[in-house]
C-alpha cells in the first residue's frame, strides 16, 4: 500500500530546525528537502480603511489603494518619494503615475505645487 505524501513549506524559529527535523523523518516516514534562511517579513502597514485593526501587505494591495496609504502621514509627499515606495512595495516604478492622476481626478489626493502632493482635507 502506498501512502500519499505532500510537500509541505513551514517556518520556524531556529531552536525549533532540529527538533521538526527529526520529527519529519522519524523512522523514515519523510524527508527533508531542503533547509535554508528565512527571507526577511515584508513590511507591514496598517491600513486605513480597516481602523488600523488589520493589517496589510502593501505588496498585496492595489496601486491606487498604496497611494493613499503611503500618504496616510498627511505631510507633503513628492513624486520621486511616491514612486520610492511603489518600487519598496514590489510595482513597477511607471506604474505609479496612472494611480496617481487617479487619485487627482477622484478628489482624494491634492497637488501642492509642481511635483509634490498630500491627502485632500476632508469635505464637509
Amino acid at each position: 500500500m502506498t501512502t500519499e505524501k505532500f510537500n509541505m513549506l513551514i517556518r520556524v524559529p531556529t531552536t525549533l530546525v532540529g527538533p521538526v527535523f527529526e520529527l519529519i523523518t522519524h523512522q523514515g516516514e519523510g524527508e527533508v528537502l531542503e533547509v535554508r534562511p528565512a527571507q526577511l517579513p515584508v513590511k507591514r502597514r496598517f491600513h486605513r480603511r480597516n481602523n488600523g485593526q488589520i493589517p496589510t501587505d502593501r505588496t498585496a494591495m492595489r496601486g491606487i489603494d498604496l497611494i493613499l496609504d503611503v500618504m496616510s502621514g498627511g505631510h507633503d509627499w513628492p513624486h520621486d518619494r511616491l514612486k520610492q515606495a511603489f518600487v519598496e512595495a514590489g510595482k513597477a516604478p511607471n506604474s505609479m503615475s496612472p494611480c496617481l492622476s487617479k487619485r487627482l481626478a477622484d478628489g482624494s489626493i491634492v497637488k501642492v505645487r509642481q511635483g509634490v502632493y498630500r491627502i485632500a482635507p476632508a469635505r464637509p
